[in-house]
Order: C-alpha cells, then sequence, then structure tokens
C-alpha cells in the first residue's frame, strides 16, 4: 500500500507489480504508473452489494 502524502489517497499495489521492480525504480515509481491501484469506494461497495445481494442477504 502507498500514501500519496500531498492528499492522502490510497493506492494498492499488489506485490506482483512491486516485486517486479529494483530497490532504485520502487525510488522512481510516478503516480500515473500506478494510477490503477488507486483506491475507488464506490467500486468496492458496489461489488460488495452484487456478491451480498447474490446470498439473498438483504433480499
Amino acid at each position: 500500500m502507498a500514501v500519496d502524502k500531498q492528499v492522502g489517497f490510497c493506492y494498492i499495489i499488489p506485490m506482483t507489480y512491486a516485486d517486479k521492480l529494483s530497490d532504485e525504480e520502487c525510488k522512481k515509481v510516478k503516480l500515473k504508473d500506478v494510477q490503477m491501484y488507486k483506491e475507488n469506494w464506490d467500486i468496492i461497495k458496489e461489488v460488495a452489494k452484487i456478491k451480498v445481494d447474490k446470498k439473498g442477504i438483504f433480499a
């Protein structure tokens, strides 16, 4: 996980991505390179609701 210190956005970066980087490359990662891993609570809520609805918990 990484946090943008200017705004506080969280980036949940998979270890499969991070493990491929050398120590030097880790120091030079730009936000545009990890944008796809930025937290998005709306998507998380939507996926959770779909899963819960399929189980019939809120039916």
